[in-house]
């Protein structure tokens, strides 16, 4: 298993006997660990013996290290399990999140998923904790947030990293890529990374009900917008995109940061996106007067975008994936040209033999975007796919984190993690729409009780520990689809569930419609929408 941590011994020897441990994630062929992958960093730790009788432990208490495997040199006779122990290491955030499949695949990318998240929660968000880095990178978490806050309970650990944000904002507004920021690194700002900023107390406000995270960071908030539009005015993001990463490490990149999608696009779309997102928390906040300033400021920012980069055929930017995606995703396509769009994606996809092709900044949304178009059998085509590149390809691969990179098990070292949480934001989607539990309001006061069914993947297990108590859900199905949901509500909390039409649905052996404990119900097109208040429930057809 990678980690983070440490290696404690246990042992016995003459004063003086010195003993080496060196930390890798990779072994050679001749058994001896592959520290390549590290640049700089030595991931070595020292101990010299004082011969005591009894016997000593060495465990360090001020470092910590990513690692799968420990190389020792100078123990006292052979080491064995009594001997060594690896020490796991993680900021204590309280894990309130499971997730079950009855397909191991999925299951497994998921625990995967949470091993990286584990690994980099250390006192701030990192994005590997094996090499010479271990940074704060703003672009990292804020694509995994969504993840991140079903996993564990995150809350008071990332808004204390925005005060770290807040406290580096530059004095015009820009928000930093790497926070705490090194002395040495440059004073970047980057589209898809600064924003962080503001998707960091969105998601936190969303998710734990709490106003006082945007009243946190209402003006940096403000101030960075302000950046981007004093230096914007035609609405497309221009200029003042500093390190402007892109779509990083995108699968048609040579470079990490390749144009295989425009960076204008990006930039673009994550500004409106901003946008959007700064209305609702206006909103949510009293201030009207801003909610109305950002929507038409996303308004502006559509009617650019659509402009220079949507094509009449439904061609978004290069026609990338994950220019469609962030198109599609941010609600900035034009309605008629949403189906052209989103076919000209699933083309895409399918041409690649359903392999997805997106970076950092497609990823996070790409599953999302065919969901909300319905196109469900390319969704499961790519969580079922384990050829390269995909989620299944790592865990084929034999990984038990994710990877910072698709191809990491053959790309060159350099710049090269095996534990780097951002490629597992997709495991959101699993717990939304897979296992059907997502915030319809603050908080999870109420619930969007929207599950999927597809066959292939089947059964699912979803549990979360809200802020307002234990939510689960249980589903089951055949090849008709959607055939039992059990769903436990909490107190003071009310599920809006949808269920497949076309059948008798039954509520605990009653009638659906029949069911006492239905706040309402309707039929939406093929669709069977109910509200039900706290309590466990088991539906079946």
């Amino acid at each position: 298993q990678n980690f983070s941590g440490v290696a404690r011994l246990r042992t016995k020897g003459k004063s003086g006997d010195h003993i080496t441990v060196r930390y890798a994630e990779l072994v050679n062929a001749d058994g001896t660990i592959d520290q390549s992958n590290l640049r700089s960093a030595a991931a070595t730790d020292s101990y010299t013996l004082k011969g005591d009788p009894e016997g000593e432990v060495f465990e360090p208490c001020f470092t910590y290290h990513g690692f799968r495997y420990i190389e020792i040199e100078g123990f006292p006779g052979k080491p064995t399990a009594e001997n060594v122990e690896g020490i796991i290491i993680h900021s204590d955030c309280r894990e309130t999140g499971t997730m079950d499949f009855t397909l191991p695949l999925l299951g497994k990318v998921w625990q995967n998923t949470l091993w990286s998240q584990r690994s980099n929660f250390f006192a701030i968000p990192t994005d590997c904790p094996q090499r010479d880095e271990r940074k704060g990178w703003m672009g990292d978490i804020q694509i995994f947030l969504d993840a991140a806050a079903f996993n564990m309970d995150v809350d008071a650990f990332l808004r204390r990293y925005l005060m770290e944000a807040r406290a580096q904002q530059r004095e015009d507004g820009g928000y930093p890529i790497v926070v705490p920021t090194p002395v040495t690194y440059p004073d970047y700002v980057t589209p898809g990374w600064s924003e962080a900023g503001i998707i960091l107390p969105h998601g936190l406000w969303l998710r734990y009900g709490d106003t006082g995270v945007i009243e946190e960071n209402w003006e940096a908030m403000e101030r960075w917008m302000n950046l981007i539009g004093r230096n914007n005015p035609d609405h497309m993001w221009r200029e003042e995109r500093g390190l402007d990463l892109g779509d990083w490490l995108s699968i048609d990149a040579v470079e990490p940061n390749d144009e295989t999608t425009p960076h204008l696009l990006c930039a673009t779309a994550y500004w409106a996106y901003s946008a959007k997102l700064m209305a609702e928390m206006a909103e949510a906040t009293g201030r009207h007067q801003a909610a109305s300033h950002y929507r038409l400021l996303h308004k502006n920012i559509k009617n650019s975008f659509c402009n220079e980069l949507v094509s009449a055929e439904g061609v978004v930017g290069s026609g990338s994936q994950t220019s469609q995606v962030l198109a599609l995703y941010m609600d900035l396509v034009p309605e008629e040209l949403r189906a052209a769009a989103t076919q000209v994606l699933v083309t895409e996809i399918k041409e690649r033999g359903t392999k997805l092709s997106t970076g950092f900044l497609g990823t996070p949304y790409l599953l999302d975007a065919l969901a909300q178009e319905k196109q469900w059998d390319t969704v499961q085509g790519l969580l079922l796919q384990t050829d390269f590149p995909s989620w299944g390809y790592m865990v084929e691969s034999g990984a038990t984190t994710i990877w910072e990179r698709w191809n990491s098990d053959v790309t060159e070292q350099s710049m090269n993690s095996y534990n780097h949480y951002a490629l597992g934001a997709v495991v959101g989607f699993f717990y939304r729409r897979l296992g059907g539990i997502a915030p319809a309001s603050p908080g999870f006061r109420r619930i969007a009780v929207r599950p999927r069914w597809l066959t292939e993947i089947g059964k699912v297990k979803a549990s979360y520990d809200s802020c307002s108590g234990l939510i689960a859900t249980e589903l089951d199905g055949d090849g008709e689809g959607l055939s039992s949901l059990k769903l436990r509500v909490p107190a003071n909390c009310i599920a809006e569930i949808e269920l497949p039409g076309g059948f008798n649905w039954h509520a605990d052996g009653t009638i659906l419609s029949e069911h006492a404990d239905i706040i309402s119900q309707r039929i939406e097109g093929s669709l069977i929408q109910a509200e039900v208040g706290s309590g466990e429930y088991h539906f079946k057809r």
